[in-house]
């Protein structure tokens, strides 16, 4: 199936017959991470996501970051290697695909320039990007971190003993 900038590793693609049994255009959940290895909780994140954004979404592209802006590549496994991993993870679960999107490109993995990738390539198509209550904060030091509302949906995880309140005030700080 083709993807923005790159391929995903299954057939499922919005329209397809998902989660839900519905056939139909729909969003697109979107997790990235250095996947450094995979591991059971990004699995559990990503099904719990699929499964709670029913039926807005067709199911959850968990996207490897190539070169993590915020993280050292000191034993960072190979790009290929994380993406082979991710990939052989999510056999069983149809509505999970890994997208090598970022491995295609040259320079830091940014968040605005993937979700940039999947707008254009899928401009119907609505995006639910997921990620942690610490990184949902640390939005204003990211490359264009307070720019991503117009891109995409956040889905927020509250996590070390957040709560949804926590969420939301830093959602009004930024905004």
């Amino acid at each position: 199936v083709a993807a923005p900038g790159g391929t995903v590793s299954d057939a499922a693609a919005p329209g397809a017959t998902t989660l839900g049994g519905a056939a139909g255009p729909r969003g697109r959940a979107i997790l990235g991470g250095s996947f450094n290895p995979p591991h059971v909780g990004h699995l559990r994140l990503a099904t719990e996501a699929a499964e709670a954004l029913t039926p807005l979404v067709s199911g959850v592209d968990l996207v490897p970051c190539a070169v993590p802006p915020h993280k050292t590549m000191t034993g960072m496994l190979p790009f290929d290697l994380r993406a082979c991993m991710v990939e052989a993870s999510i056999t069983d679960l149809p509505f999970l695909r890994c997208n090598r999107l970022e491995g295609q490109r040259q320079g830091p993995s940014y968040t605005w320039d993937t979700l940039l990738a999947y707008r254009e390539s899928e401009p119907q198509t609505e995006l639910y990007f997921i990620l942690g209550s610490p990184d949902f904060a640390l939005l204003p030091t990211w490359h264009r971190g307070l720019e991503l509302p117009g891109l995409c949906n956040f889905v927020v995880v509250p996590r070390d003993g957040q709560t949804a309140r926590d969420v939301i005030d830093t959602a009004q700080r930024l905004w």
